[in-house]
C-alpha cells in the first residue's frame, strides 16, 4: 500500500471522527436532563402567565380541598368551647320542649277527663257510707243490664265490689276517696290484682264515656265473680 493510500485513509477517518463529534455535540446540546427541565419550567421566565394570574391560581383552592377544609372547620368549631356550649344549649332546649309537651298533654287529658266527669255528675252523685253498705247494688246492676244500659251496669257493679270489700274489712269506704286509693288500701294480693283491673275497666267506661260492648261487659262480670269467689260467702 502506497503512502498516498495510507494518507487518504487516515484523512477519511479523521473526517468521519470530526463529523461524529459534531453530531454528538449537537445532540448533547439539545438533550436536557428531565429534572433540570422541570426546575427550569417552574421558573417565571418559562411561564406564559402573568404574575397576577399565578397568584390567583395559587390562592384558588380545588373543590376537594375546599370541602375538606370546610368539614375540618365545622368539627373544629364543635370541639371548641363555643361549639360545646351550643350543643349543650340545643340539648337542654330539646329537653325543656319535651317536658313542656308532656305537661301540656297531661293537662289536656286532665281537662278532658274533668269535662266528662262534670257531664256525668248528675248520674253519679257521692254515695254515703251507710248507702254503700245497705244498698242492693247487685239487683240494680241486673236491672241496668236488662235495660241494656251497660255503662250504668259497670258503675253499679263497681259499687257492689266496694260494698263487699268494705263488709269484709278489706277497705274503708269514704266518699272523698279515689278508686285507686282503694286499690292501694288493699293488702291481700289475691284481691289487689283483679280489683285493680276492675278499677281500670270502670274508669275507662264511666269517666272515659266509652260505650261498653257486650263482650267487654262479660269480661267485667268475670272479674267481679273472681273477686266474689275470693271472699267469704255471706
Amino acid at each position: 500500500m502506497s503512502k498516498y493510500s495510507v494518507s487518504r485513509i487516515i484523512s477519511a477517518c479523521l473526517t468521519v471522527l470530526i463529523l461524529c463529534t459534531g453530531a454528538f455535540g449537537a445532540i448533547a446540546r439539545r438533550t436536557v436532563d428531565e429534572q433540570r427541565w422541570q426546575e427550569l419550567t417552574r421558573e417565571k421566565s418559562f411561564s406564559y402567565k402573568t404574575e397576577k394570574e399565578l397568584q390567583e391560581l395559587k390562592e384558588t383552592p380545588g373543590t376537594e380541598n375546599f370541602f375538606s377544609k370546610m368539614i375540618e372547620a365545622i368539627f373544629a368549631f364543635f370541639a371548641s368551647p363555643g361549639g360545646k356550649l351550643l350543643i349543650a344549649g340545643l340539648l337542654i332546649g330539646a329537653l325543656v320542649y319535651g317536658i313542656i309537651r308532656v305537661i301540656l298533654s297531661e293537662k289536656s287529658r286532665l281537662f278532658a277527663r274533668k269535662s266528662v266527669k262534670a257531664d256525668t255528675e248528675e248520674a253519679e252523685s257521692p254515695v254515703a257510707p251507710e248507702d254503700i253498705l245497705l244498698s242492693d247494688w247487685e239487683q240494680q246492676m241486673q236491672e241496668a243490664m236488662r235495660k241494656q244500659d251497660l255503662r250504668q251496669a259497670v258503675r253499679l257493679g263497681y259499687m257492689l265490689m266496694l260494698q263487699l270489700l268494705a263488709r269484709n274489712n278489706h277497705l274503708h269506704y269514704r266518699a272523698d276517696k279515689t278508686n285507686y286509693d282503694y286499690v292501694y288500701e288493699l293488702t291481700d294480693k289475691s284481691l289487689k290484682t283483679p280489683f285493680r283491673n276492675l278499677s281500670r275497666q270502670y274508669e275507662y267506661a264511666w269517666y272515659g264515656d266509652y260505650p261498653v260492648k257486650p263482650e267487654e261487659m262479660e269480661r267485667y262480670l268475670s272479674t267481679i265473680n273472681e273477686i266474689k269467689n275470693l271472699l267469704p260467702r255471706s
